[in-house]
């Protein structure tokens, strides 16, 4: 795992780029269930720039933690959206009233 020193003026948790891989190096762990725990710790607000959406348990921990009264936003890859999995679980998202947002006007892939 690589991580990257970033100018923010908010709390970076972790950049995760693969599977297995969490912040306390436990190669036991997958990288879904590290993002589902930050959804479960997230008190105040989970703001998602996402390429690609492909695990229904993220899903799920993004919609628990939107009913808990976390201010969820989602931001997702135009091209990606268009998929038959992720637009299904962009739709869930939406239905279970999460505002998102599709990046359409990107001159590049949004991968994040």
């Amino acid at each position: 795992m690589t991580l990257y020193s970033l100018k923010t003026e908010g709390k970076v948790l972790g950049i995760y780029f693969s599977l297995g891989t969490t912040p306390s190096k436990d190669p036991g762990l997958s990288c879904s269930k590290a993002i589902c725990d930050l959804f479960k710790a997230a008190k105040v607000s989970a703001l998602v720039s996402i390429y690609s959406l492909s695990e229904a348990s993220i899903i799920d921990a993004m919609i628990a933690a939107h009913k808990r009264g976390v201010n969820v936003v989602v931001v997702a890859d135009y091209v990606q959206s268009q998929g038959k999995n992720m637009n299904q679980y962009l739709k869930k998202l939406e239905s279970a009233g999460i505002p998102l947002f599709i990046a359409s006007k990107q001159k590049a892939c949004m991968h994040n």
